[in-house]
């Protein structure tokens, strides 16, 4: 009883993270490719509502900023309300990373860290840098008429 009790009052957040190609079919019946999105999933596990004030990205190196980035969309707004057994997914594309992001790349391993209003840190499962840059450099070489067919508010806005 006192375990479950416990178990009631924490609160929990379970952070995943996931990148995937974007496709879709062209005029003349190929896949054309689209951008890389990271979708990065959050499960409120817990009892109580949480509110997510951000979800930040931590490199294993260090840059002249620091190591600690925020992925911010255009138009999203935290805090954000996740009730709970709720999942909330977040989709990021790293298309306008800053240079400075990459400009002492190594490998090594990266988290998602999700901050919520309280300054209780969330953590993902580790994975490896090259991910981040590779969909970097892969969104960046789309030319602006593939990247307009996969620019719309359902790609980059939160479910």
């Amino acid at each position: 009883n006192i375990v479950l009790a416990l178990l009631e009052k924490w609160s929990r957040l379970k952070v995943s993270v996931e990148f995937r190609a974007s496709m879709t079919a062209g005029i003349d019946g190929k896949v054309i490719r689209g951008p890389t999105v990271c979708f990065i999933r959050i499960v409120n596990k817990g009892n109580q509502v949480k509110y997510v004030s951000s979800i930040d990205l931590s490199l294993p190196y260090r840059t002249s900023t620091g190591n600690m980035f925020s992925l911010m969309n255009p138009g999203t707004k935290f805090p954000v309300e996740i009730l709970p057994q709720q999942e909330y997914v977040y989709r990021f594309r790293f298309r306008a990373l800053p240079e400075i992001m990459l400009e002492k790349y190594k490998e090594g391993k990266c988290r998602i860290i999700v901050v919520d209003t309280i300054r209780k840190k969330y953590k993902s499962h580790s994975f490896n840098a090259d991910m981040i840059k590779r969909a970097f450099e892969h969104n960046n070489s789309l030319s602006p008429l593939v990247l307009s067919m996969f620019e719309s508010d359902a790609a980059t806005k939160p479910e």
